[in-house]
This record gives structure tokens, C-alpha cells and sequence, in this order.
């Protein structure tokens, strides 16, 4: 299976997410795609038109074994994590919940990461600082 653009970037690390105009959709349409080869690939589920994302997940075929395929594939995929009160099928009625879910989650992925990135930025800008400092001194 493909990786998808939003995964397991390592310079990028999701900050095309970064909340610029229009991104969301992107973003949404990239976890509709990865939902959909999921489905297709690891359950034998094919989605072949919009009206299924908001059908029962009982109604497209997808019982409670291959609901929880479908989450550790996404995991896996998305480097994401699910709470345990998640996973829980009757949580989540249709792959439109759980496409606004991951979103949400990849999301908030991203803006930990961006955090991470300035502040790993900001104290490589002082320790650089600092060592300059240093060499001053000696």
C-alpha cells in the first residue's frame, strides 16, 4: 500500500496543513482516498460513490473485525493513534464521522509538530548563539 502525502513526512512534517486557505479540503480528500484503498485492500470493500461515506458501516460491509482493521491500517498509514473510547464501532456511525476524526487528529499532529520544529529551531538558534558566546570568551 502507498504512503499517502500527509504521512510520515520528515521535513515537511504536515505543515502544508498549516491552516492556509483550502487546505483542509485537501487534507480531507487525502484520508478519503487512504480510507478508501484501505477498504478496498484489506477488507474487500469497494466505496463506489460518495452516498456510501455516510451509509452504516453495517450497510457498506464493514462488521466489527475489519472496523478495527480499518483503524489500525489508518494508524499505521496516518501516524496517528486512536483513544480506546474510539475504537468503540458504535462510536462512529459512517466513514464521514471517522474521515472528520482522523482529520482532526492529523490535524493536531501536525500542529504538534509544527511546535516541535520551532522550538527545536529556537534552541538550535540559542545554542548557536551560546557557542559563539563561548568561543568569545576563550
Amino acid at each position: 500500500m502507498k504512503k499517502y502525502s500527509l504521512c510520515h513526512t520528515e521535513d515537511s512534517a504536515l505543515l502544508y496543513v498549516s491552516f492556509m486557505k483550502g487546505v483542509v479540503v485537501i487534507l480531507v480528500q487525502d484520508i478519503k482516498n487512504c480510507v478508501k484503498d484501505i477498504l478496498s485492500e484489506k477488507a474487500n470493500i469497494s466505496i463506489k460513490d460518495e452516498a456510501m461515506y455516510y451509509k452504516g458501516l453495517i450497510d457498506i460491509g464493514l462488521n466489527s473485525l475489519l472496523f478495527i482493521k480499518l483503524l489500525v491500517n489508518l494508524e499505521a498509514e496516518l501516524d496517528i493513534e486512536f483513544e480506546e473510547d474510539l475504537i468503540n464501532s458504535n462510536y462512529i456511525g459512517n466513514l464521514d464521522q471517522l474521515i472528520s476524526i482522523v482529520t482532526d487528529m492529523v490535524e493536531l499532529n501536525s500542529k504538534k509538530e509544527e511546535e516541535s520544529n520551532v522550538y527545536r529551531q529556537s534552541n538550535d538558534q540559542n545554542m548557536g548563539a551560546n557557542n559563539r558566546g563561548v568561543s568569545q570568551i576563550l
